[in-house]
C-alpha cells in the first residue's frame, strides 16, 4: 500500500524487508532496534513508534510526517541522521535511519555524566549544524 523512499530510491517496503537483531533503546512513543535490511544487508536504526501509545499521549499522524519532513530537510547537514525509509501500518510508524555507533546523547547522559571535553564537542556539533541558515528548514 505504501511506497516510500528505499534505499535504492522508491520502492514498496515493510517491515518484513527487515531482519530486527537487538532492541537499541526506547522512548516514550516506541523502540529503536538494530535491523538489517534484507534486499543490501544494510545495518539500520529501525524506530518503531506505536500509534496506540502516541494517541493516548495526544500526539498526531501529522507530528510523524513532521519528524520525517524536519529528517529529510537536514539530511545535506554534517552531522544530521539520514533518513533512510519510512512507512506506516494499522498499528506503528516505522523509521529507518543509518546505523550510527555509541547510541544517542540522550542515552549517553543518562548513562554517565559527561566531561567537559565532550560537552563541548557536543555543544560544537549542535552550533555547527545550525550554523547554515540557507540549508535549514526552521
Amino acid at each position: 500500500n505504501f511506497v516510500h523512499l528505499g534505499f535504492e530510491g522508491y520502492r514498496r517496503i515493510a517491515l518484513t524487508d527487515f531482519d530486527v537483531l537487538k532492541l537499541l533503546g526506547t522512548g516514550n512513543l516506541g523502540e529503536v532496534y538494530l535491523a538489517r535490511d534484507r534486499a543490501s544487508s544494510t545495518l539500520v536504526a529501525l524506530k518503531v513508534v506505536s500509534k496506540d501509545i502516541m494517541a493516548a499521549l495526544h500526539f498526531a499522524d501529522d507530528d510523524m510526517v513532521m519528524e520525517q519532513r524536519v529528517m529529510r530537510a537536514l539530511e545535506d547537514m554534517p552531522g544530521a541522521l539520514h533518513l533512510l525509509a519510512s512507512w506506516h501500518d494499522s498499528a506503528h510508524w516505522y523509521l529507518t535511519t543509518e546505523c550510527v555507533p555509541g547510541g544517542d546523547l540522550r542515552a549517553r547522559i543518562q548513562r554517565d555524566a559527561l566531561r567537559p571535553e565532550h560537552v563541548r564537542f557536543f555543544v560544537a556539533q549542535i552550533v555547527s549544524m545550525f550554523s547554515l541558515p540557507d540549508q535549514c528548514c526552521c
